[in-house]
């Protein structure tokens, strides 16, 4: 429906380095809303490692710098300064790195990796630059507006996403609600302590920064069941 023209140098690259372009960028680009909200990243997922490394290495020869990088992706800073114009009307990349991990899965069949994502708005992917694909219960959502629970890798960091996409206009039945409180109770008393204990050790209010170690290890607590 739109936003192909914003990504169509991005498309190149990731039909080169065997990438599927899915989730928030997919959504809005396939939403049938007539002013969807827009989405400011758009993640692609190669589909080896050496897909990753290769795709990783073209954006940094185009000038795109790593801003962050932990165990399920990288980051590029967006480049407004870029001299094609494509590229500064392209929104912030992410690639996220091809890992299966206990119930997180980044490569594989595109209809699998969607089955792995959290939101029934999110499951969705670009095939073509005038076709997708997308859950069954995508079209419903997406025109209500409403955050429908999927997947829930860790309580926390869904509730941060909830959170993030009810600031975008997105609503969050008291049902879904529910299901964060029922996941939190079902986690073993290690994995709740072990959490709490990393969340504890980032920064505060007396400025301390958190260890590199500290992050990477909450990072992966958030992420992987």
């Amino acid at each position: 429906m739109r936003g192909f023209t914003e990504i169509s140098l991005l498309w190149d690259l990731s039909q080169k380095y065997h990438s599927m372009i899915l989730g928030g960028y997919a959504r809005y680009c396939l939403s049938q809303n007539s002013t969807p909200f827009f989405a400011l990243d758009v993640d692609l997922f190669p589909q080896s490692n050496g897909d990753s490394l290769g795709l990783v290495e073209a954006l940094k020869s185009l000038g795109f710098k790593v801003k962050h990088e932990n165990e399920i992706s990288f980051s590029f800073a967006k480049r407004e300064d870029h001299e094609n114009p494509y590229w500064r009307i392209c929104p912030n990349i992410q690639v996220i790195k091809p890992v299966i991990e206990g119930a997180i899965v980044t490569v594989g069949k595109m209809e699998d990796v969607l089955d792995n994502f959290d939101f029934s708005i999110t499951r969705c992917g670009l095939l073509s630059p005038t076709q997708g694909l997308a859950g069954e219960e995508f079209l419903v959502d997406e025109s209500s507006h409403h955050l429908i629970l999927k997947n829930i890798h860790c309580p926390i960091s869904s509730l941060h996403r909830c959170i993030k996409y009810s600031k975008k206009g997105y609503f969050l039945p008291l049902a879904e609600t529910v299901k964060l409180f029922l996941d939190w109770d079902e986690r073993t008393p290690e994995y709740k302590d072990k959490l709490i204990e990393m969340i504890g050790k980032m920064k505060g209010v007396d400025g301390v920064e958190p260890k590199k170690e500290d992050i990477e290890e909450l990072e992966k607590l958030m992420h992987v069941d």
